[in-house]
């Protein structure tokens, strides 16, 4: 029946109206806080300790810089690194979605691989 009253009532400018935007409100609402194991009821002492937290959370942090090459990472030949830009084929796409998992959901369209396996002859071209 609730439900039925908010569709209904839900947003016009009723009693109805304000009664569940003041719940949200209340419900939403941070009285006290503890920080350091002291608790703070005071409102302003309350947006201190939201400030100081958030400040301190987002405050520039010194970066340390890693050396990549000393990791022994293969290094991509001329020849390799062209190849990564060439367009990717229909086989190349066909062979991908047959090594994949059946019951793997390639996005958010839902349709897992098994799908997509079964209908390939008709979604196929629309890959390339």
């Amino acid at each position: 029946m609730s439900r039925c009253k908010l569709l209904r009532e839900g947003d016009r400018n009723t009693k109805y109206f304000h009664t569940l935007a003041t719940i949200r409100r209340r419900r939403n609402l941070i009285l006290t806080v503890k920080k350091d194991d002291i608790t703070l009821t005071e409102p302003t002492q309350v947006r201190k300790a939201f400030v100081q937290h958030f400040k301190q959370m987002y405050a520039s942090q010194e970066t340390v810089l890693f050396d990549l090459t000393s990791l022994g990472l293969h290094k991509l030949s001329t020849a390799e690194s062209s190849k990564l830009e060439e367009p990717v084929t229909l086989e190349e796409v066909k062979e991908a979605l047959l090594s994949c998992d059946v019951s793997k959901a390639p996005g958010y369209d839902g349709f897992n691989i098994n799908c997509l396996k079964h209908v390939w002859q008709v979604i196929g071209e629309e890959f390339s």
